[in-house]
C-alpha cells in the first residue's frame, strides 16, 4: 500500500473527531529491522488531557489498525497520539 493510499484512508475526516488536526504516516524500519509505519495522530493544542487517555483513544487506535489490516497493509503501525505543540521538531508541522 502506498503512503498516498494510507494518507487518504487515515485523513482526519475519516475519524470525525472535532480536535483531530492531522494524521502523519512515516515509513520506517523498527528496532528489529522490519518495515513498519509510524502513525502520528495529531490533535489541536486545546484538547483536554483526559481526552488523550488510553481509554478514550483505544477505539481510535483500533480503528486505524483495522483499516490498515483490512486493506492488506503488512507493516506494523506504531501509533502515537500528540497535541500539535508536542510533535517532535524533526517532523513536518501541520
Amino acid at each position: 500500500m502506498s503512503l498516498h493510499d494510507i494518507d487518504r484512508l487515515l485523513r482526519p475526516q475519516v475519524f470525525k473527531h472535532p480536535k483531530l488536526r492531522r494524521v502523519l504516516v512515516e515509513p520506517v524500519k523498527d528496532g528489529t529491522g522490519d518495515d513498519a509505519l509510524y502513525v502520528w495522530v495529531i490533535f489541536d493544542d486545546t484538547i483536554a488531557e483526559h481526552d488523550l487517555s488510553f481509554t478514550k483513544l483505544r477505539p481510535l487506535r483500533s480503528k486505524i489498525k483495522t483499516i490498515l489490516q483490512e486493506r492488506g497493509e503488512a507493516r506494523w503501525p506504531y501509533i502515537w497520539f500528540r497535541r500539535q505543540c508536542e510533535m517532535p521538531a524533526a517532523l513536518p508541522a501541520a
